[in-house]
């Protein structure tokens, strides 16, 4: 009788300890559950994060928008492959001034560079130098009038902005600070004199308008620092061939610098100055060391590179080959 008590509370011994055992395994599983997920997900391959490189889009010599990447890679993807006159890109959009088979004036279209759409607002955006801020498009109408719509074309309107020449507006820029500079162009009295050209600042919110300065060149090509404080133009001599000059001017003061002077033997006439930040901009410049073609009218012809001029260091290095003609470019991380 003994023995079967024994035998009795031996696996009663048993059952006690395996239920007790279950309870314990099934807390000590609730309290390693982030152990175990950790050692599978350490044993989980995960996606690497995305290889993110500097590319290059500029204007060639076939005025086709291209794509390269950083360094000197002879390697370039055409973009958009109409004829291509300025375009300016933000975020993943590419605004583009083209003149489109079989026209004769500018458009407008817009180019997303994750799927390569192309909008051409039904070829109905007549046009030239866009520019975008926030939900609006800004350009010239190719005739002397500055004009903005929305991002997909609707709601065109002429932006009134006082003009102190007479002359016709063109190349508008908007700046963070919510001002939109744009250039007033008189021509010269003569075929061979330059125009005499200003900067126009014009307060979006106000509507007010006033000179940056009193300086009256043949300004060709403009660029606002993304903090607003300083512009980059192109003032263009009124010989021929023309050379370009890069100035840069305090937004506020309208006190000018001249950065870049064309008859520096080092890298020429320089044009279409594009911010990449506060610090530096992207450039173009002829550099007078490759000749492309001679021309009896206005001399000798350069190919052109792409450069970045870095204001702080007093630098300019070369972005692109010197014997593939390359200008007006702009910079995107991708």
């Amino acid at each position: 009788m003994l023995l079967n008590i024994s035998k009795h509370h031996a696996v009663y011994s048993l059952l006690l300890l395996a239920f007790l055992g279950l309870v314990s395994c099934d807390n000590d599983s609730t309290g390693d559950h982030s152990q175990t997920n950790n050692n599978s997900s350490a044993n989980t391959p995960t996606t690497p994060p995305p290889i993110i490189a500097k590319y290059y889009y500029a204007i060639n010599s076939n005025n086709q928008l291209v794509k390269f990447k950083e360094g000197f890679s002879t390697s370039r993807s055409v973009v958009y492959s109409g004829s291509v006159y300025n375009f300016v890109i933000k975020g993943d959009f590419i605004y583009i001034e083209t003149v489109p088979s079989g026209f004769t004036d500018s458009y407008i279209v817009k180019l997303d560079l994750k799927t390569n759409a192309v909008n051409n607002f039904n070829w109905t955006l007549k046009g030239q130098n866009p520019d975008v801020s926030i939900n609006k498009i800004y350009f010239d109408d190719n005739a002397g009038k500055i004009k903005r719509c929305g991002l997909n074309g609707e709601s065109v309107e002429e932006i009134v902005i006082t003009k102190y020449f007479n002359g016709t507006l063109f190349y508008p820029r908007v700046s963070s600070d919510n001002y939109l500079y744009v250039i007033e162009s008189v021509p010269g009295y003569k075929w061979y004199y330059e125009d005499q050209n200003s900067i126009i600042k014009h307060n979006l919110t106000t509507g007010v308008s006033s000179l940056v300065n009193n300086q009256r060149y043949e300004y060709s090509s403009i660029s606002i620092s993304p903090d607003g404080t300083l512009i980059a133009a192109t003032r263009v001599t009124g010989i021929t061939p023309p050379l370009g000059n890069i100035y840069v001017i305090n937004a506020k003061t309208g006190i000018e610098k001249l950065f870049l002077d064309s008859n520096n033997p080092l890298y020429g006439s320089c044009r279409y100055p594009v911010w990449i930040d506060n610090n530096s901009f992207i450039l173009s410049s002829d550099n007078k060391k490759v000749p492309s073609y001679y021309s009896s009218w206005d001399g000798q012809h350069y190919y052109e590179a792409l450069y970045v001029y870095d204001l702080s260091k007093n630098s300019l290095s070369m972005l692109s080959n010197s014997n593939i003609y390359m200008y007006f470019g702009f910079i995107r991380e991708e």
